[in-house]
């Protein structure tokens, strides 16, 4: 009888178990997917409207006041208001000329918490001149994210063309947002 009541429990003991791990990784992934959905929302869908609207009120507002910009291409480091002048030098450029920009993100590693989130990826800039065709130009990124009060910002920005070898195979073989 004490055998048959435990094999009971050990029966239901083992349900309860798999039912708990279930849920904990269940809940897990929700909270990753959550967090992955907000950064999307602050950082990549806000960088690209950015280059659309041609807007750097809208660029500047994912930064934090203690970036630093990594342009591996240009060899040098640069702070929030370097890389700003830069890129409103830029967006002057392309709204006189009535030019179009846009820049899209695949990922390569999405690593997060609710404080801190590394991502590595791709991006494919297109630039097209007034009535002309659309352009493109690829290259990786590495950004260093902070979760603040005004939600998801980038702390540290690095990006390379690694010599124009980044290119169209690169963008397809990494994951869409």
């Amino acid at each position: 009888m004490i055998s048959s009541i435990f094999r009971i429990k050990s029966k239901y003991m083992k349900r309860i178990i798999f039912i708990c791990l279930i849920l904990t990784f269940s809940i897990s992934t929700i909270a990753q997917n959550s967090i992955t959905d907000q950064i999307n929302k602050d950082i990549w869908h806000t960088f690209s409207k950015a280059f659309e609207e041609k807007s750097i009120e809208l660029y500047r507002s994912i930064h934090t006041s203690d970036l630093i910009r990594v342009p591996a291409n240009s060899n040098k480091l640069q702070d929030l208001d370097e890389y700003m002048t830069g890129n409103a030098d830029f967006f002057k450029r392309s709204r006189t000329d009535k030019a179009n920009a846009s820049i899209n993100f695949r990922f390569l590693e999405r690593i997060h918490n609710e404080k801190f989130a590394s991502e590595r990826g791709i991006y494919r800039f297109g630039h097209q001149q007034k009535g002309g065709e659309w352009q493109y130009s690829y290259g990786k990124f590495h950004v260093i994210l902070v979760n603040t009060e005004n939600g998801w910002k980038i702390r540290m920005d690095y990006d390379s063309n690694e010599g124009n070898t980044i290119d169209i195979e690169d963008w397809n073989a990494a994951s869409p947002m």
